[in-house]
């Protein structure tokens, strides 16, 4: 790590000793010439018990370097500096990109769709952001270490996509599957008949936690301007659909935002993956396919069959058999990655067990 500090004085000349202690690469920058040429000199004017001898062995190891010119250290961190400007311009972009159909749908249907619509995207949204936050703060220091090796890069980060499929897509497929019993606990049965909203909702979510991923990709490589350059055109594209759809009735609406978030699915191969590790789209379909095959073969004959136990009873059972045949047909379609899955869940209960 590179680190910059502005001044040699207490805070400055401590601060930088502390941090390249720790390992970091330290520039020390001041305006008084005078000053340097002592540092230099290893003359340091600070008192403090222990803090001379730290300072000149980090200074003769060449972490800690003083200089007069800043514009010498901020062309060291230029790049830097506008990575995090681009993950910034992501980070506005997408809340925008996310409350985008929340406003076309303000501006074009009734009051009662808009809130039946707010209500099951917050529902699926609570899942999206509780899982998605937890992959990318464990997923891009670990690409971050492998940004040297292209290939290593590339199978560790699609072993990674199929288990987040494999874990993920279930859960959104569970949330079709009881799309209707479960605002009905949550909002009574006022909410029932918006059912087919919390089931397309789930989908277009699902689709998007396939997509999350790349932006740990991008900023483990240091290309936060190729996702910030997608973000605008995925903007761009969703405006324009959404806006044309929704001059139509809103059984058309919701499909076509399904079918955006599949095509940005490709947008994303076009211009991050295919220009990042010359990636083609069909290695990115090839590594979710399965949980998506599995899942829906199993989702759609049990949405088809009508309720005719107690309400309770029926989530019980529903689920239930989705979990044992998802992980049935897992097991023998996807044995490889099954069984790799089944270990690393063994290997953390063994961790976990022996450390209580």
């Amino acid at each position: 790590m590179n680190i910059a500090i502005l001044g040699t004085g207490y805070v400055g000349l401590v601060s930088g000793t502390c941090f390249a202690e720790l390992g970091a690469n330290v520039t020390c920058v001041d305006i008084d010439q005078k000053k340097i040429e002592s540092l230099e000199k290893e003359i340091i004017s600070i008192y403090g018990p222990g803090f001379d001898d730290m300072a000149l062995r980090n200074h003769r190891a060449g972490r800690l370097s003083f200089g007069a010119d800043l514009s010498s250290v901020l062309n060291d961190v230029i790049d830097s500096l506008t990575m995090g400007f681009y993950q910034v311009g992501i980070s506005i972009l997408d809340f925008l990109s996310r409350e985008m159909d929340i406003l076309i749908i303000s501006a074009s249907f009734s009051l009662n769709f808009l809130g039946a619509y707010t209500l099951c995207k917050q529902i699926v949204f609570r899942l999206y952001s509780l899982l998605n936050p937890i992959i990318n703060k464990t997923l891009t220091p670990t690409l971050a270490l492998l940004q040297d090796d292209i290939q290593m890069l590339k199978n560790k980060y699609f072993r990674v996509l199929e288990f987040i499929s494999i874990i993920n897509l279930p859960l959104y497929f569970l949330i079709c599957l009881c799309a209707k019993e479960i605002l009905i606990i949550l909002y009574r049965y006022d909410y029932a008949e918006f059912s087919y909203i919390l089931i397309f909702s789930a989908l277009i979510y699902g689709v998007q936690s396939l997509g999350n991923p790349v932006g740990s990709l991008i900023v483990a490589t240091g290309r936060t301007d190729l996702g910030f350059n997608w973000t605008i055109s995925r903007i761009v594209i969703t405006f324009i659909v959404l806006y044309l759809s929704s001059h139509f009735y809103t059984c058309l609406f919701l499909p076509s935002l399904l079918v955006l978030n599949i095509f940005n699915t490709f947008s994303s191969w076009y211009m991050i993956y295919r220009k990042l590790k010359n990636i083609t789209y069909i290695v990115f379909w090839k590594s979710v396919y399965k949980p998506i095959f599995i899942g829906g073969s199993i989702l759609l004959p049990l949405m088809l069959v009508k309720n005719s136990v107690n309400f309770y009873v029926s989530i019980l059972l529903k689920v239930s058999i989705f979990i044992i045949t998802y992980i049935l047909l897992h097991s023998i379609f996807n044995k490889r990655h099954f069984v790799m899955f089944y270990n690393k869940v063994k290997s953390i209960a063994f961790f976990n067990k022996k450390i209580k």
